[in-house]
């Protein structure tokens, strides 16, 4: 994959991981993402299943804020 920068991918790694680890998914098919720097709203998806969360980064690339959405 292409990312803009060094930040970006490990934003985008820290956040494929963080999504496995909490639904115990082996991969993710999807990703759809909207926002911006201040924050997004996330939807996974794995063979038919959804995940919902927000994310935000801290300026390392690290998660800053995960939340779960309903």
């Amino acid at each position: 994959m292409f990312f803009c920068c060094d930040i970006c991918a490990v934003e985008f790694k820290n956040m494929i991981n963080e999504v496995k680890k909490r639904t115990g998914w082996k991969t993710i098919d999807e990703i759809n993402m909207t926002g911006n720097y201040r924050g997004r709203e996330c939807v996974a998806l794995y063979e038919g299943k959804t995940y919902g969360f927000s994310i935000r980064f801290d300026s390392k690339g690290g998660i800053d804020l995960f939340r779960e959405l309903a």
